[in-house]
């Protein structure tokens, strides 16, 4: 099931999280990769966080607390609709998962079904029994949830790659309205601009984790420090 909360912006980051194996540790130290934190921290600022003074700060604060497992406290820098996104995005996982088993097993009862077919549903089927009964001890608590997604040790990995240059994202400002903002940035090989989402609550900037994949704002110039009436 494709996660609707990836934020596509760090897309480098996070991929993995699409088709890897949550849950899973990576790194001598329970960290990632091998690397360092200042180095992953060097690895950050070459992003260009000086160019989102509002916004940025927050974004690596969240970064660097996955990198830290403090999952809890990246937890606490999403917004109310994120949070609730994600036991929403728990159930409808495990209706998905029971609903695909269900169908493979109908198949692999079926007398018509031929043999190598059976034989490749059986393989999935344990995986994804497997990954049901992960699931099913997280079901009503998204904050289980978010901290089992990214416990996936490839995104351990993707820190090494920050820390190693290879990620590559440049910040290019921020955009703030109100109590709602952006940072905009530039990202990959082809530099394609993301915008990454921000709402203001409980005098807070939080991160609107779900709605920087989904919906992002239309197009428009950021300068660093913007504000508008």
């Amino acid at each position: 099931m494709k996660h609707t909360f990836l934020f596509t912006a760090l897309v480098a980051i996070f991929a993995a999280l699409l088709t890897g194996c949550p849950g899973k540790e990576n790194g001598k130290d329970g960290k990632g990769g091998g690397s360092s934190r200042a180095d992953v921290i060097k690895g950050l600022d070459n992003f260009g966080f000086e160019k989102a003074p509002q916004l940025g700060p927050v974004l690596k604060d969240f970064l660097l607390a996955i990198y830290d497992k403090k999952y809890d406290d990246a937890w606490n820098m999403l917004n109310k609709a994120s949070q609730k996104e994600a036991a929403k995005e728990l159930a409808g996982e495990v209706a998905e998962l029971r609903e695909s088993i269900a169908s493979m097993e109908a198949k692999i009862s079926d007398a018509k079904t031929p043999q190598e077919k059976k034989n490749w549903y059986k393989s999935q089927l344990d995986v994804k029994k497997a990954r049901l009964g992960e699931l099913m001890p997280l079901i009503g608590d998204g904050g289980k949830y978010f901290t089992y997604l990214m416990g996936n040790s490839d995104v351990g990995k993707s820190f090494q790659d920050i820390a190693d240059g290879q990620t590559k994202v440049k910040i290019i400002g921020e955009t703030i309205s109100g109590d709602k903002g952006y940072i905009s940035e530039e990202a990959g090989e082809r530099a394609a601009e993301q915008k990454l989402l921000f709402v203001m609550e409980e005098g807070k900037w939080k991160f609107d984790f779900y709605n920087t994949s989904a919906a992002p704002p239309a197009s428009a110039p950021a300068t660093a420090g913007q504000n508008n009436p």
